[in-house]
């Protein structure tokens, strides 16, 4: 199955909400389902921090910040968060790039040869009520 990810154009007034992002599961045709690149997120790799920490690969013990280095990815802004092993020779981590507000997962082989990449808008998980509690606060 083909995963397109979309972006809803729709404008929005200030604090209104996310701009929620939509992964399509299908071809194409009038009967095609929308979900949300965190349903996918979470289905494929668990809830937010129900990973691992560390991952064994090829013999070898890493932290997932060890993992982001060999991206040149071990900078501020970047908050490790989980990862884990999917068998096969293929492992993924998730992290938070805070500049951009968005979660990723890389998958990889033991190589750490990116296989595939997904993002998700961090306000899918933070909802309205992170435009409000900044409102208010202080």
């Amino acid at each position: 199955m083909c995963y397109l990810i979309l972006r809803s154009l729709n404008c929005r007034p200030a604090f209104a909400g996310p701009i929620r992002t939509r992964i399509i599961l299908g071809r194409g045709g009038a009967a095609m389902e929308f979900e949300s690149a965190r349903d996918v997120m979470e289905r494929r790799y668990g809830r937010l921090d129900s990973g691992q920490t560390a991952l064994r690969i090829a013999g070898r013990e890493y932290r997932l910040r060890e993992i982001l280095a060999h991206w040149m990815l071990d900078v501020e802004g970047i908050l490790s968060i989980d990862g884990g092993d999917l068998g096969g020779g293929r492992y993924w981590i998730r992290f938070l790039d805070s500049d951009d507000r968005r979660y990723a997962v890389f998958e990889f082989d033991a190589g750490f040869d990116i296989l595939s990449k997904m993002r998700a808008d961090s306000l899918e998980w933070e909802g309205d009520g992170f435009f409000f509690s900044r409102i208010w606060a202080g």
